[in-house]
């Protein structure tokens, strides 16, 4: 994990600012009703900007703003990853399935520059456990991942 933000920390100072660059010049400099409320063409992601604003507010610097929540985000959505297959699988499998996801190109990308793509990846824990939960009140479901199946496995 520790090698991981490294890496995620390094691609956060090299990676141009394209789209985040806009983000940052028209909706976190501006003020919270601007960043809430206006939507000019598809680059305003709302709750990402939101969480920049807040951070510009504290640093009105472009890495501190932009490029700082996101990667706080990723590493927070990552351990939240772990620790939900972790809890459904082996430490191994859970270890190479995020480690894999998180040394994708796609996935260091949206960890150094993707507003709001980690938010929603992160949330897939989340999901993961409600459904893990439906799946085990209804008789006759599956077992759970890397269990045995019979009573008491879901």
């Amino acid at each position: 994990m520790l090698g991981l933000t490294a890496l995620r920390l390094y691609h956060s100072f090299v990676i141009q600012p394209f789209d985040d660059a806009t983000s940052y010049e028209l909706f976190v400099r501006e003020h919270l009703l601007v960043v809430s409320s206006v939507y000019p063409y598809p680059n305003n992601h709302v709750l990402s900007n939101l969480l920049s604003w807040a951070f510009y507010q504290v640093q009105p610097g472009f890495w501190w703003s932009m490029r700082l929540p996101v990667l706080l985000v990723s590493t927070t959505a990552t351990v939240g990853w772990f620790l939900a297959l972790l809890r459904r699988s082996s430490f191994g499998v859970a270890l190479l399935a995020v480690g894999w996801f998180g040394l994708l190109s796609t996935g260091l990308y949206y960890a150094a520059t993707g507003r709001g793509y980690w938010q929603l990846i992160g949330l897939g824990p989340l999901a993961l456990g409600q459904y893990s939960r439906c799946l085990s009140r209804w008789p006759g479901s599956p077992p759970a991942a890397g269990r045995p199946p019979g009573p008491g496995s879901c």
